[in-house]
């Protein structure tokens, strides 16, 4: 188990990192062909989606990944479609009303975004829960190969903005998602004859906990620049956001090995020997984390000495208390993977 954790951390990293690397790659395009305006808004409308595409399909990914650990069967990715069908819907809907009654600009747009993102949360969830992590990573790494792609032939030769860029999203998740579920033949899953209400009740109920848990997540994330810029000023959120880097690059990258954990955790939960196994990995979590904190620690004022400009000096004065903050952060995903496998969500 150790050794396929560790595979499946690997492949995920791979994968992971070369979406990210896609992404930081299209920063300098968009500030060449986007002014502030229009890249705040996309960035907003993006972020936004992070939380509102899951919600509407209330979490079902979660619950569809977990219980297809248990049971790798149409039962499970049948019900779980209902309910994220039903999200889609919604989404549809929703974005109907806004162009009509509220005449929101981009209404068209951003529904279709939405609704495209919606598929990656029924594809990856299938494959992580198959156990397919190549092609997981193979999945996400084509949508960002896509993305930049279409996101250059949109801007560049046909001129388009913000409507451009949540296009070029959109069709690049629906693209690479319709070849993957052709690939997996993502219709053998999907059965009538499997639905079964009692069966959604439980994997609700397993999700409903999560979506308070996803929102606050959301909150933490912007909280503190708004305590920040309302008590002191937007300098001070600069030196925030420098020290804050560093420790947000550990909890990215400990979230590959999170993503892998959680099928682990629920692979050997019923095992005899699975409390053994969770608490050697946990006391080798935390002691290798804390000793690669440490480490980076100590080179932290050549990093700042070699690279960061002179004005920037203070943030590292914040960079310890934060490293100890996304320690405790990324004990708590190995903690978390530990009540998935139990699906004891509430707790």
């Amino acid at each position: 188990e150790k050794k396929r954790l560790l595979k499946n951390t690997v492949i995920i990293s791979v994968g992971s990192i070369t979406t990210k690397m896609l992404s930081f790659f299209l920063i300098p395009f968009y500030t060449i062909y986007l002014n502030n305006t229009e890249y705040g808004l996309y960035d907003y409308i993006c972020t936004l989606g992070t939380c509102i595409v899951p919600i509407m399909s209330m979490l079902m990914d979660e619950s569809m990944f977990r219980f297809l650990i248990d049971c790798k069967s149409g039962e499970v990715i049948t019900n779980s479609l209902l309910i994220q069908i039903l999200g889609m819907l919604l989404i549809v809907i929703f974005g109907c009303v806004s162009y009509y009654i509220f005449n929101i600009k981009y209404s068209f747009f951003i529904t279709l975004y939405y609704f495209a993102c919606s598929m990656a949360y029924i594809i990856n969830p299938i494959l992580r829960g198959q156990g397919l992590f190549i092609l997981y990573t193979l999945y996400n790494a084509a949508i960002s190969l896509l993305l930049v792609t279409l996101t250059i032939v949109v801007v560049v030769f046909f001129d388009m903005k913000v409507d451009g860029l949540l296009l070029a999203n959109a069709s690049a998740h629906i693209i690479i998602s319709i070849l993957i579920g052709t690939y997996i033949k993502i219709w053998r899953f999907f059965d009538f004859h499997f639905y079964k209400l009692a069966k959604i009740r439980e994997m609700v109920l397993y999700s409903l906990p999560l979506i308070p848990n996803r929102i606050a997540l959301v909150i933490m994330s912007i909280a503190d620049r708004i305590i920040i810029i309302s008590f002191l000023d937007f300098a001070a959120a600069g030196i925030y956001a420098v020290a804050n880097k560093l420790a947000t690059v550990i909890g990215v990258i400990y979230g590959f090995f999170g993503i892998a954990w959680q099928e682990t955790a629920a692979r050997v939960v019923k095992t005899e020997d699975s409390k053994d196994l969770y608490n050697n990995l946990f006391f080798t979590t935390y002691y290798f984390l804390a000793s690669i904190l440490i480490w980076i620690l100590t080179i932290i004022p050549y990093v700042f000495y070699f690279f960061i400009d002179v004005k920037f000096f203070e943030a590292m004065n914040y960079i310890p208390l934060l490293f100890l903050s996304a320690y405790f952060y990324c004990l708590a995903i190995f903690l978390g993977g530990i009540l998935t496998a139990h699906k004891d969500t509430v707790a």
